[in-house]
């Protein structure tokens, strides 16, 4: 294997997941779409830390079942095709505890920062990326001294303001120039499309404004079906500048054969293409007005 994903990395969110105490049950195993096996459990699964993500599934001869993987949101846990549907199995798990008190920030981050430790000492030089990390939190500090990178569900979406779109920016902008950082924004499906060239192209843009050499870009309908842009192929070379604000609100940053503007802001702005560079839109008198969160790329003309 390549290495490792850490998906839902996010205590801060979903705290009353991550009380526990050991929780022994059974439950009849059942079949789903294309014929994938799983058992559904009474509780939350907890997998906070290490020695408590233990799961045990055993046939009523005592045989153990390999788990195959687990959905700790819905209490599913997917097995190997060791048993049939209709078997009754015994499964030992780690659930929420009735009696638990949310841990603090500090204890969050420190019970997650080693669980990172755990599993680097073990995998070495393999990739371990988590996916979580969130405006208004620090704990990326913590994490990224064991993991190899992060991502940040949620990129510049929804029209966010000026000062978390910054701080979007900024974040990827920090940890990409040593990390890996990965970015997913999501496009409601039914956007109409004028809507969602806009979202698209605002997204990227934004990217590129903070990527520092470690960022990797995707945009998707509602957390499935990826979008790509052709234009995404063209060769942009390597950043000129950091990225930078101009008088009137738009954010603009030049690589060797790109200019990438943003106006993040609520009110329409106007941008002067520079010489040798042509736009993927239709521009007027060598200038672009920029609507309301909306991006643009310039490419160098051939």
């Amino acid at each position: 294997f390549q290495g490792i994903f850490l998906d839902d990395v996010s205590g801060h969110f979903n705290a009353g997941l991550y009380g526990f105490h050991k929780t022994n049950e059974q439950a009849v195993v059942q079949s789903g779409k294309e014929g994938m096996l799983f058992i559904k459990v009474k509780h939350t699964i907890n997998q906070s830390q290490g020695p408590c993500s233990a799961i045990e599934v055993k046939k009523s001869n005592g045989t153990q079942v390999q788990v195959y993987g687990v959905w700790h949101a819905v209490k599913t846990i997917f097995l190997k095709p060791e048993v049939q549907p209709g078997d009754v199995v015994t499964v030992t798990y780690y659930s929420d505890a009735p009696d638990w008190q949310l841990p603090s920030d500090q204890q969050w981050t420190e019970a997650t920062a080693h669980l990172l430790a755990h599993i680097k000492h073990h995998i070495g030089s393999k990739l371990l990326i988590y996916n979580g990390t969130q405006l208004g939190y620090t704990y990326d500090q913590q994490f990224l001294a064991y993991a190899d990178g992060c991502m940040r569900e949620g990129f510049v979406a929804d029209n966010p303001t000026i000062e978390n779109w910054r701080a979007d920016i900024e974040r990827l902008a920090s940890i990409s120039q040593r990390k890996k950082y990965f970015t997913l924004t999501y496009i409601p499906k039914n956007t109409p499309p004028e809507d969602e060239i806009r979202q698209i192209w605002f997204a990227y843009a934004s990217f590129l404004l903070g990527n520092n050499g470690n960022g990797f870009f995707s945009v998707c309908y509602s957390a499935q079906h990826l979008i790509f842009h052709s234009l995404w192929n063209r060769d942009i070379g390597k950043p000129l500048e950091n990225f930078r604000e101009k008088a009137n609100g738009v954010y603009i940053r030049e690589y060797q054969h790109a200019y990438v503007a943003v106006n993040p802001g609520n009110k329409a702005a106007t941008v002067a293409i520079p010489p040798g560079f042509e736009a993927h839109i239709k521009a007027q008198n060598q200038s672009l007005l920029l609507r309301p969160h909306q991006g643009l790329v310039l490419y160098r003309a051939h």
